[in-house]
């Protein structure tokens, strides 16, 4: 007995439908550029290898405060040396905090306490002169710095009339250090290579009893010293950084330019 069931003709049309399903969730055996498996296959392919192809990114750059302090300072230069080259009368200035400012403020008590202990130090019983010698050491540096290379008679003349070591031997001998004689001392020194113009400045400072208040205009009249030799190397070496200006400026802009890159 055949106990096969009968199907309808309804019944073998819905097997054949899902048959034909069930094949379509089947691999491909031969797939073909028409299929769309085959086309997955090959776009995933493709991209795998973009991916293998592909270069990293370049790691990050840092670049160190010096690196960029030498970059700011060589588009300083620059901008200095164009300064220089176009405009004849440039000149330097000394730079004065704005009053009442946290700067100036600063500026201000650092200095009056620097003078109120050097005046409470030589007031004490026994006078302390180490605040003194440090002031001479200053005031030395500050003259050997204003001498050119060739004035080896004034670096002779400075070294030989504030040689700190007498003056510490002589302290230890006496206990006693006189700043009024060094006052008269570093007046004649400034007087031998300031610039005509502070002639008179420098005559006032022999008007000055206090040494103290005498050392403190010494110091003033010093800084403009320094800007007055400044004044006259850019004037003498104008000629010479107009010549040089346009190489100069193309080499520093570049290493600017590197820097602002390399961050």
């Amino acid at each position: 007995m055949n106990c096969s069931p009968i199907m309808s003709s309804d019944d073998k049309k819905e097997t054949e439908t899902s048959n034909e399903c069930d094949e379509g969730f089947l691999p491909d055996a031969n797939p073909t550029l028409e299929s769309p498996r085959f086309s997955i296959a090959m776009k995933m392919n493709r991209h795998d290898k973009d991916k293998d192809t592909l270069l990293p990114p370049s790691p990050p750059k840092f670049v160190s405060m010096n690196q960029l302090a030498e970059a700011a300072k060589a588009f300083y230069n620059m901008s200095l040396a164009h300064e220089i080259t176009v405009d004849s009368e440039f000149r330097l200035e000394k730079y004065e905090p704005q009053e009442k400012s946290l700067e100036y403020c600063i500026k201000e008590t650092m200095h009056r306490a620097f003078w109120d202990i050097l005046r409470s130090s030589l007031d004490c019983d026994p006078p302390d002169y180490e605040p003194a010698l440090r002031l001479l050491e200053e005031v030395k540096q500050s003259l050997q710095s204003l001498v050119l290379p060739n004035q080896t008679t004034l670096k002779t003349l400075i070294e030989n009339l504030l040689d700190m070591d007498i003056a510490k031997s002589q302290l230890e001998e006496t206990g006693y250090l006189s700043l009024e004689i060094y006052k008269n001392e570093v007046i004649n020194l400034m007087k031998q290579f300031c610039a005509p113009i502070r002639d008179q400045e420098v005559e006032d400072l022999r008007k000055i009893d206090d040494p103290i208040d005498a050392f403190k205009n010494v110091f003033i009249l010093l800084d403009k010293m320094h800007m007055d030799l400044a004044n006259f190397t850019i004037k003498q070496m104008r000629p010479y950084i107009r010549q040089q200006a346009v190489t100069y400026e193309r080499t520093k802009f570049a290493t600017f330019l590197e820097a602002q890159q390399s961050k």
